[in-house]
């Protein structure tokens, strides 16, 4: 399995959003809003690649975020493939952005992004090893 070059959250972070029901003052929210709005521009890109899905998907969108025991940020999307597809489950974190197009399980989704992102985090030390 290749894995793309991760880049970090604060890497992302371009433009702040706000929502509409924040206030002007309001920074930790525009920060949340633009790294969400910059790792969901990340996700689609990483799908785009012709080794992944190939292109954008239908539809895509953020569900949740955590940090790890290691304090590694790690935000949840939900995403299809086509408009009648199923949700399936994708991971923008500082360790990187990956799919295994497995199917979106709102019940499991922390789980899930759990231990992609602990695969991701053990290919990087497979990586610093060689």
């Amino acid at each position: 399995m290749e894995l793309k070059k991760p880049k970090r959250l604060c890497d992302l972070c371009k433009n702040q959003i706000r929502r509409p029901e924040q206030k002007k003052g309001d920074k930790a929210g525009m920060v949340m809003n633009k790294t969400i709005k910059n790792a969901m521009e990340e996700l689609e890109d990483w799908l785009s690649d012709p080794s992944e899905l190939g292109k954008k998907p239908t539809k895509i969108e953020y569900t949740n975020s955590f940090a790890d025991e290691d304090g590694i940020n790690c935000l949840v999307f939900k995403y299809k493939k086509n408009l009648l597809g199923k949700w399936l489950l994708g991971i923008v974190s500082e360790s990187g952005t990956f799919s295994e197009m497995g199917e979106y399980n709102q019940k499991t989704e922390i789980d899930d992004a759990k231990r992609i992102l602990e695969m991701l985090k053990n290919y990087w030390k497979e990586m610093a090893k060689n």
